[in-house]
């Protein structure tokens, strides 16, 4: 089984018991300078001007809990047409990108005729060793042993989450019952890496596990979600769960003498991917217009490193009239 494939069948789970969550996860801080880049383009009021900058001072040390609460604050600010806009730019970018990327695959596939499978290798090893090497440069010190530890811990949860998937599959154990075990399972796997890491590694861990859980508690708030949208939600992540996609079959993309259609099975993995992006993005069904404008600005100011955009303050102030 390939590595994508096991990220595919697991994929549904993690959003439930939290497999697969970076370790280094970003805590953006700071709004002015995201405010300049998210109103960029656009006609502000002086009024519209005096507010978001007034929003800029409110949340000058946003974090990521915060950042929800000025996203619906920004979005009562600008009009509807405003967001339309953004929205359009975006999507605009992102056909750009797309476009851009598979001009780039379609002349990295002629170069690899051209220079062969061995050449191929070792630029792509090269890659994995310098991605290496940058990441070791963040990674907290930790022992063979503790490595090791973390290791076994990780696969032991992982089995048991996937057992309880298939157990829900089957419909051996309620919604609920499954709901409550996965929390279980996550609560017991934090403690027992807590208990093999440093003491101040395990503490940094516990910090970025409640940014994300007090993120959480501010989304809702923001959006004002209601009891039956919050159940809806959750009803659709179990149906992740439950329509995980199997992992692709290579069979069908071997040819006689046994070698892998590359390009093939790449398209393959692509749709399902595709599939799996579709799912996701049913939630938007159960949220109002309001609330996917505040779920829009919030992608947008979350967006960027560190609240760092390429203008300085004050650019807002020449847009408005």
């Amino acid at each position: 089984m390939t590595r994508s494939s096991q990220f595919f069948r697991r994929a549904g789970l993690a959003v439930l018991i939290g497999l697969g969550v970076s370790a280094a996860d970003a805590q953006p801080r700071g709004l002015d300078a995201r405010l300049d880049r998210l109103t960029d383009g656009l006609t502000l009021s002086t009024q519209q001007t005096a507010s978001l900058d007034a929003l800029a001072t409110e949340y000058a040390e946003a974090d990521r809990a915060d950042l929800w609460a000025a996203a619906a604050e920004v979005s009562a600010v600008l009009t509807d047409a405003q967001i339309d806009q953004l929205q359009q730019a975006r999507t605009a970018r992102r056909s750009e990108r797309g476009a851009r990327s598979g001009e780039g695959r379609q002349g990295r596939r002629g170069d690899r005729a051209t220079r062969g499978d061995r050449q191929d290798r070792t630029a792509r090893e090269g890659r994995q060793e310098r991605g290496s090497r940058q990441g070791r440069a963040d990674r907290p010190t930790l022992t063979d042993e503790q490595r090791d530890a973390l290791r076994a811990i990780r696969s032991d949860v992982r089995a048991q989450a996937e057992a309880l998937a298939y157990q829900l599959r089957d419909g051996a154990i309620s919604d609920e019952a499954f709901l409550a075990q996965t929390r279980a399972l996550r609560e017991e796997g934090v403690r027992r890496s807590a208990e093999v890491l440093p003491a101040d590694v395990a503490a940094e861990r516990a910090e970025r596990q409640a940014s994300r859980d007090a993120a959480q508690a501010a989304r809702e708030q923001a959006l004002g979600l209601t009891a039956a949208q919050k159940q809806q939600m959750e009803a659709r992540r179990l149906d992740r769960v439950r329509n995980a996609p199997e992992p692709l079959d290579m069979r069908p993309y071997l040819d006689a003498d046994g070698r892998l259609d590359r390009q093939a099975f790449r398209e393959a993995q692509r749709a399902q991917r595709e599939t799996m992006r579709e799912a996701r993005g049913e939630r938007d069904d159960v949220l109002t217009e309001d609330q996917k404008d505040i779920a829009f600005v919030y992608s947008a100011l979350a967006g960027g490193r560190d609240g760092q955009g390429r203008r300085g303050r004050g650019h807002r102030g020449g847009r408005g009239r």
